[in-house]
């Protein structure tokens, strides 16, 4: 805990400490030592060492300020009111038979000292009309005392029945609420759980050569010398030598910053909007959604002004009208039904993408109410799918658009893939041109091309997107208890999730957040021996109903099997075994020889006794789930999913084929936790029993244009 206290308030070298921090009158030191009275901050910190080491009773681990640190986590996880914390708090007044003094009174107490441990906010007054912010600062900045705005003369502050008594603060008529960047970057620097974080980029930083573009100083070099855009009389002038050496409008604003020059990376474009954008285009000109195709009729007069596509041209008609013809990039109403249909029907696993069966109209043929992440999952995924009784001709470039995103959103990146994909992309969109009508490419499509080179300065689009933003904003709003404040109740909730968060690296038994997107750390096992076996260590947690019975003599035996050759204490005798067997005797003949191999072996230490209880065999009962969680993903026994909106029953891992290794894919049917007989404590491990399906070319099939798997399900791999 002084830990916490020392990172929260940068205190990170011996400081002295007074006899009483309460009354520094009192304290008793010899006249001659000069010693230097703890300024306010100092002061701050000791005190919240003493709430931090003074226990709430005889026994007990927890302080006045870990009990009020678990009461906030309460409150930030389950987004209860301050009403409904007041009620917990005077629930542990009652029920505490000691009644200890130290308890906090009410939610106001406990937020009132936690706080403390958080990092502050400012609010500043604005003009009603966004003109400027009321604000002084050390740079010459001097409107914090401005009673009007200097811009549009409005009032500063509201006008109210008792707007002119001194002793009622004046009401502003809008403000904003900063948090201020830099305390923050100093707490993450201080703070001994994410230093290491924060320095990992100087320590494995890898000096690369940009030398495929400009330098940022050849870049301002270009542009330095072009005026800004001059309006006379209404009608902004463009720049000198437009036309003849660039053909830029007008200079960026942007330039005038005095570091902006120096920047690589000046424009982080937000991949998830992007492929948002470029999808919706996509999708609703080849699905012809009507309002939102780009391929309309002023599309089709583009077409006859700008391209050499006859076929395409608006036909007019003995009445009049103009007929459409239509295209071999669109689908017929009837395919595009057919489409919505094949979502309707889609399963996913849990948590990869929302529930786009409620996006599917039918009967209209198109999609509805797709969200940015819905776009993502069926751009990347679905799309070539989908679309694939277009003609090749077509289909190919989506497809490799599709990829492009695809490996662009890949949480490895590398140097080498990346350039390629920058050559790659501007070919890629040449052939859409060359498919779908001019009216289809947007700026969207066009930024495209910077998106791998922001990514070989940028680092992977996970860091960098929108997306944690949006979940966020989300959660703020759902916070939101006062309605009437609401842009103050948001930054309210944000600086009490902040400083949760940060006591959550010292008190990770008692505040370990439920939201934690990958469950990586589970309750199970509760208990690890240092000698234990590494197949018995394995993370990961039940759920559902338990079950206990007998599977089978060979159900064990295939169970044991595969326990002994995927355990690494094994390994070396599987090894042995391999120079006087052929691996086709591994499932027939390594159990009884490994067993009989080391109860031969001399003295049992404690290891060949692991070995020898580990060589008997597992007991012939087990129990049975039909969910698992392991590594934050879900699993599910085949039965179990039947019905379901989302399928978790999917498995594929690596293996040894006939071609040599390749990959199995299998659905689970059973999930089975086997004991052994060890003396000292329990030994079990948690296995999942699969129907395969056959590797082989014969029922699997990997399409490396679509970079999609089909598999027969009639195909099973005998075992």
């Amino acid at each position: 805990m002084d830990n916490m206290i020392t990172n929260a308030l940068g205190f990170n070298t011996p400081i002295y400490v007074p006899n009483d921090v309460d009354d520094p009158a009192d304290d008793e030191y010899d006249a001659d030592v000069n010693v230097e009275r703890p300024n306010e901050e100092a002061q701050r910190f000791f005190d919240l060492l003493k709430e931090t080491n003074t226990p709430l009773c005889e026994g007990s681990r927890d302080s006045k300020l870990t009990v009020c640190i678990r009461l906030l986590g309460i409150k930030s996880e389950c987004l209860v009111s301050e009403y409904t914390m007041d009620l917990i708090t005077k629930l542990m007044l009652d029920i505490t038979i000691d009644r200890p003094l130290d308890l906090p009174k009410n939610y106001y107490e406990a937020r009132q000292l936690v706080a403390k441990l958080g990092l502050g906010a400012k609010r500043i007054d604005c003009c009603v009309n966004g003109c400027m912010l009321y604000y002084s600062n050390e740079f010459g900045v001097d409107d914090g005392a401005l009673l009007e705005c200097k811009f549009c003369q409005e009032p500063r502050y509201r006008v109210t029945r008792n707007s002119r008594s001194v002793r009622r603060k004046p009401i502003p008529r809008k403000a904003m609420f900063y948090l201020p960047i830099i305390p923050r970057l100093q707490r993450l620097y201080a703070s001994m759980q994410t230093a290491s974080k924060m320095t990992w980029h100087r320590e494995n930083y890898e000096r690369r050569k940009m030398s495929d573009y400009l330098t940022s100083r050849q870049v301002w070099n270009k542009v330095k010398d072009i005026p800004k855009v001059e309006v006379v009389g209404g009608v902004a002038s463009k720049p000198r030598g437009y036309g003849q050496t660039h053909n830029w409008t007008k200079r960026s604003i942007f330039w005038d910053l005095p570091y902006w020059k120096d920047n690589l990376l000046r424009h982080n474009l937000d991949v998830m909007h992007i492929e948002k954008n470029v999808f919706e285009n996509i999708f609703n000109t080849v699905m012809n959604v009507k309002g939102k195709t780009k391929d309309n009729d002023n599309a089709r007069r583009d077409i006859g002004l700008y391209c050499k596509r006859n076929e395409l041209l608006l036909v007019e008609t003995s009445n009049g009208k103009l007929l459409k013809p239509r295209a071999n990039y669109t689908l017929s109403p009837e395919e595009a039904k057919s489409v919505c249909r094949w979502v309707k029907e889609v399963k996913m696993p849990d948590g990869y993408s929302s529930n786009l069966a409620r996006c599917a109209d039918v009967d209209h043929g198109r999609m509805r109410g797709m969200k940015s992440h819905d776009c993502h999952v069926f751009f990347q995924t679905l799309l070539p799918i989908a679309f694939s009784s277009l003609p090749q001709h077509v289909l190919n470039p989506l497809i490799e658009i599709s990829q492009f995103f695809k490996n662009l959103c890949s949480t490895t990146l590398r140097e080498a893939d990346l350039i390629k994909m920058e050559n790659d992309i501007p070919l890629i969109l040449c052939k859409l041109e060359r498919i779908f009508p001019p009216a289809l490419f947007d700026s969207m499509e066009h930024v495209v091309v910077h998106l791998a080179y922001e990514a070989r300065l940028g680092g992977p689009v996970q860091y960098r997107w929108m997306y944690p933003f949006e979940r966020f904003m989300g959660y703020a709003k759902r916070a939101v208890k006062n309605k009437a404040r609401v842009e103050g109740s948001i930054c309210a909730t944000y600086l009490h999730r902040e400083t949760i968060y940060f006591c959550s690296h010292y008190f990770k038994d008692t505040l370990s957040s439920s939201h934690i997107r990958n469950e990586t750390e589970t309750s199970r096992p509760v208990r690890i021996h240092p000698l234990n076996m590494s197949i018995f260590s394995l993370p990961g947690r039940n759920g559902g109903g338990e079950k206990v019975l007998y599977p089978g003599d060979k159900v064990l035996y295939s169970a044991h099997v595969h326990l002994l050759i995927n355990c690494n204490e094994v390994e070396p005798y599987l090894q042995m075994f391999l120079t006087q067997h052929t691996s086709a005797q591994i499932n027939s003949e390594f159990p009884a020889w490994f067993k009989e191999y080391m109860y031969q072996q001399t003295p049992a230490t404690r290891v060949i006794q692991h070995l020898r209880n580990l060589s008997d065999g597992p007991k012939s009962t087990v129990k049975q789930w039909h969910t698992y969680f392991v590594n934050g993903y879900r699993f599910e026994t085949h039965s179990w999913s039947e019905g379901k909106t989302t399928v978790n029953s999917g498995v594929c891992m690596k293996g040894v084929t006939e071609n040599g290794e390749g990959d199995f894919y299998g659905v689970i049917e059973n999930i089975f936790e086997i004991e052994y007989n060890y003396l000292d404590y329990k030994k079990t491990v948690v296995l999942f029993y699969c129907k395969w399906f056959d590797p082989s070319n014969r029922g699997t099939r990997y399409d490396s244009k679509t970079n999609t798997v089909e598999i027969k399900m009639n195909k099973h791999y005998p075992l």
